[in-house]
C-alpha cells in the first residue's frame, strides 16, 4: 500500500507536466482473447491494464478489444495517420493475442480468423509491416512496438505455421521493437490475471524515472528466471534518445558523482561476481541494468542458467532412466511371474493329460479284450450252425433238383412257342413307333428354327432404334452445353469490362534480421592467436603473439603469455602493456545482435602510477563479412565512442567479433587528444589462430 500511495503522489505531481504533452504521445493498444478455436485468458486483461497505465503516462490511447479483421486494420490505419501529426513525438503500439510468422513477416490474428491454409494468412490477418510503413514516413520522433503474441498452436490444430513464434528483424531508425520471447519461440499465457511477459512489463513501466531500455532489461531478466529459461523476451532497438513513460527531473552528474556511482557498483560487483546463485546476480542486474558491469553480470548469468538448464536436463534424463529401469524391472518381474505361472499350469495340464490318456488306454484295452472274447464265441456258434445248415440244404437241394428237372423240360417246350410269337409282334410295333418319333422331331426342329429367325429380326430392329435415339440426344446435349458456355463467357466478359481495376496493395518490406548470438568465449590453455598490428600513421606492421597459459573460469580470469596480458572470460582486457584496470572494461556484450547498446566506465593505472578514467558508449551497428589474413568471417561490428576524462581525449574503437572465435577479428583504436592531435591510430587484425580442443 505504501508503494501505491507514493506512486499516486508521483502521478499527481506529474499531472500538469503530462497534460502539457498530451498531444505529443499517442498509443494503440489491442487485446484479443475471444478466439473461436483457441481462446486466450489474459490478452484482454493485459490490454486494459496497459491502456490504463499509458493514459496515466499522458498518452492518447485507442484501446481495441477482441477485434475482427476490419476493426484491427482500421485501428492500425488510424494509428498510422495519428503518428503523422507533427506534434506527435512518441508513438506506442501494444498488441496481445495470437500471432504468427510466415515468409519472414509477422501477422496479428483477429478473433474471427478461420485460418486453415498458408494462403489464408495474408487474407485474414494483419501484417505488422503495415505499422513500419507508417513509421518510415515520419521523422524526428520515437516509436515503441510491443508484441506479446507468440502463443503456441494459435489455431487449435487446424493450421500449423511453418515456424513457431514471430520472426525477429532489426528495428527501423528511432524505434524499439519488443517481443514477449526470442526468435521462433513461444510465450506463456500466464497463470494470474496478466500474461507472464506483460505482468512484468506493467510493473517495470510504472517505475518513476525508469528508462524504457532499462525496464525491458529488467523484464527480460524476471521472465527468464520465472520460466527457468524457457521464455526469454527480446528487443531490437535503434532509439536515438532515452525514452521514459514517467520521466523525472534529473540533473547532470558530475565526474565525482559518476566515480561514486562506479565505486558503489564495483563494490557490489566484487561481492557478487563469483556467486553461483542466479537470483543474486539478478538482484545486481536489476539495480544496475545499464551499469559498467551489467554485461559482465549478464554473461555470468547466461553461464549459470546454462548450467542450471544442463542440470535440469540431466535430472530429467536421470529421472527418465530411473523410471525406465523401474518399469523394466517391474516388467521383468511380471514376465517372470507370468512365465512361472505358465510353467506350473503347463506341468499340471501335462499331468492331467497323462492321467487321462492312461485311463483311456486301460478302458480301450478292456473293451478290446471283451470284444475279442465275444467275437470268438460268436464265431464258434456260427461255425456249428453253418455246418448243420449246409447238410440240410444239401439234402433238400438234391430232392428239388430232381423235380425241377422234370418241370423245366415241359415248360421249355411251351415257352419256346410263346416267345417266338411275342417277338414277332414286338418287332412290328417298334418299327411303327420309330417312324412316328422321327416325324415328330423333324416338325419340332423346323418350328424352333423359324422362331429363332423371327426373334433375331425383332432384336436387330429394336437395337437400331435405340442407337438412333441416343445419337440424337447426345447431339442435342452438346448443342445446349455449347450455348450455355457461350452465354456464361459473354456475361463474364461484360462484368470484367464493367468492373474497376483493383487497387494495388502496397506492403512495407520486412526489414532484414541479421541474427542473434550469445557472446561466449571458451578459452583453453594452448589457444594461440597471432595478430598483425598496423600503425595508421606510417603503415608499419608488427606481430603480436598471444598464447593462453592459464584459465580460471570461477575467478573469471585468463592469462596470456605467462601473465604479460590478462582478460576476463569474455575477452575484456584486465592487464596489458599500458597498465592494469582496477575496474572491469566491458567492451563485449552478453548478447550480440544489431542495435544492442551498453556503456562502460573504468579506470586504468599506468606503469608510472597515473590513473585515468575512461567512459565509453558502445553499440552493435551491423553484421558483415570481414577479411583478414586468418580468413573471411561473418562478424558483428561494435562501435565504441568515449573519452579519457583526465586527458580530455576522444576515443574511437571499432571491433569486429565472430561467434566461436576466441579473439577479435579486427580491433581499431583511435585516440585524439584535447588539442586535436592524434595520439594513437592502430588496427589489429587476426593473422592466424589455433584453438585447443574443448571437451
Amino acid at each position: 500500500m505504501g508503494i501505491e500511495r507514493l506512486f499516486l503522489i508521483f502521478l499527481a505531481s506529474m499531472a500538469s507536466g503530462l497534460a502539457a504533452h498530451a498531444n505529443e504521445r499517442v498509443a494503440l493498444v489491442v487485446g484479443n482473447s475471444s478466439y473461436r478455436a483457441s481462446p486466450l485468458t489474459n490478452p484482454r486483461n493485459d490490454a486494459n491494464a496497459m491502456a490504463d497505465l499509458l493514459s496515466k503516462a499522458g498518452f492518447v490511447v485507442d484501446k481495441q478489444l477482441d477485434t475482427d479483421l476490419g476493426q484491427l486494420q482500421s485501428a492500425v490505419d488510424r494509428f498510422g495517420q495519428a503518428i503523422r501529426d507533427p506534434k506527435v513525438k512518441f508513438g506506442l503500439f501494444y498488441y496481445a493475442g495470437h500471432g504468427l510468422q510466415q515468409d519472414w513477416r509477422n501477422y496479428m490474428v483477429p478473433v474471427t480468423a478461420n485460418i486453415r491454409t498458408a494462403a489464408d494468412v495474408p487474407r485474414q490477418a494483419v501484417d505488422v509491416s503495415n505499422l513500419l510503413r507508417y513509421m518510415e514516413q515520419t521523422t524526428d520522433r520515437s516509436f515503441l512496438i510491443v508484441l506479446d503474441a507468440c502463443r503456441d498452436d494459435p489455431f487449435a490444430g487446424n493450421f500449423r505455421p511453418a515456424a513457431k513464434g514471430l520472426s525477429q528483424f532489426d528495428a527501423p531508425v528511432g524505434s524499439l521493437l519488443a517481443y514477449a520471447t526470442s526468435p521462433g519461440a513461444v510465450a506463456q499465457d500466464g497463470e494470474g490475471r496478466n500474461g507472464l511477459y506483460t505482468g512484468y512489463l506493467l510493473k517495470e513501466f510504472a517505475v518513476p524515472g525508469a528508462r524504457l531500455e532499462d525496464a525491458f532489461k529488467r523484464v527480460r531478466l524476471s521472465v527468464r528466471l520465472a520460466s527457468r529459461g524457457a521464455q526469454v523476451p527480446w528487443e531490437s532497438t535503434s532509439l536515438e534518445e532515452d525514452l521514459y513513460l514517467f520521466p523525472l527531473v534529473s540533473h547532470k552528474l558530475s565526474e565525482a558523482d559518476r566515480d561514486k556511482l562506479l565505486e558503489k557498483e564495483m563494490t557490489t560487483w566484487l561481492r557478487v561476481k563469483s556467486t553461483t546463485d542466479p537470483e543474486v546476480l539478478a538482484g545486481f542486474i536489476r539495480e544496475y541494468p545499464s551499469g559498467s558491469a551489467s554485461e559482465l553480470a549478464q554473461s555470468r548469468m547466461n553461464r549459470l542458467l546454462s548450467a542450471v538448464a544442463a542440470q535440469d536436463t540431466q535430472r530429467q534424463q536421470q529421472a527418465a532412466q530411473a523410471a525406465a529401469q523401474v518399469a523394466a524391472q517391474a516388467q521383468a518381474q511380471a514376465a517372470a511371474r507370468e512365465s512361472a505361472a505358465r510353467l506350473v499350469a503347463q506341468q499340471a495340464e501335462e499331468k492331467r493329460l497323462a492321467a487321462e490318456r492312461s485311463e483311456q488306454e486301460r478302458v480301450r484295452l478292456a473293451q478290446l479284450e471283451k470284444a475279442r472274447g465275444e467275437e470268438q464265441r460268436q464265431q464258434a456258434a456260427a461255425k456249428a450252425a453253418a455246418l448243420a445248415e449246409t447238410a440240410r440244404i444239401a439234402a433238400e437241394t438234391a430232392r428239388m433238383a430232381e423235380l425241377e428237372t422234370q418241370r423245366v423240360a415241359a415248360a421249355q417246350m411251351e415257352l419256346a412257342k410263346v416267345t417266338a410269337a411275342k417277338a414277332e409282334a414286338q418287332r412290328v410295333q417298334e418299327a411303327a413307333r420309330q417312324s412316328q418319333l422321327l416325324a415328330d422331331v423333324a416338325a419340332a426342329e423346323l418350328l424352333r428354327l423359324q422362331a429363332l429367325r423371327l426373334q433375331k429380326e425383332a432384336d436387330e430392329r429394336a437395337l437400331a432404334l435405340k442407337a438412333e435415339e441416343a445419337r440424337v440426344a447426345a447431339v442435342r446435349l452438346a448443342q445446349a452445353q455449347q450455348a450455355e458456355a457461350t452465354r456464361l463467357e459473354s456475361e463474364r466478359l461484360a462484368l470484367v469490362a464493367a468492373a474497376p481495376a483493383p487497387a494495388p496493395v502496397a506492403l512495407a518490406p520486412t526489414p532484414f534480421y541479421k541474427g542473434y548470438n550469445e557472446h561466449r568465449r571458451q578459452y583453453s590453455i594452448g589457444d594461440e592467436m597471432n595478430i598483425r598490428v598496423i600503425d595508421g600513421f606510417n603503415k608499419s606492421e608488427k606481430p603480436l603473439r598471444m598464447v593462453v597459459t592459464h584459465v580460471d573460469v570461477e575467478a573469471d580470469r585468463v592469462l596470456f603469455n605467462d601473465g604479460a596480458f590478462a582478460s576476463d572470460t569474455m575477452g575484456n582486457v584486465t592487464t596489458n602493456d599500458r597498465g592494469a584496470f582496477s575496474t572491469p572494461r566491458q567492451f563485449y556484450p552478453a548478447d550480440l545482435f544489431v542495435g544492442k547498446k551498453w556503456s562502460t566506465r573504468f579506470k586504468q593505472t599506468r606503469p608510472n602510477g597515473v590513473t585515468y578514467t575512461f567512459q565509453y558508449d558502445l553499440k552493435v551497428v551491423g553484421k558483415e563479412k570481414v577479411t583478414v589474413p586468418a580468413g573471411t568471417f561473418e562478424a558483428y561490428r561494435i562501435e565504441a565512442r568515449g573519452f579519457n576524462i583526465e586527458l580530455g581525449a576522444r576515443l574511437e574503437r571499432n571491433i569486429w567479433v565472430a561467434p566461436g572465435i576466441n579473439a577479435d577479428i579486427v580491433h581499431e583504436i583511435k585516440v585524439r587528444l584535447r588539442n586535436g592531435n592524434w595520439d594513437q591510430n592502430d588496427r589489429q587484425e587476426l593473422a592466424s589462430y589455433v584453438q585447443a580442443h574443448h571437451d
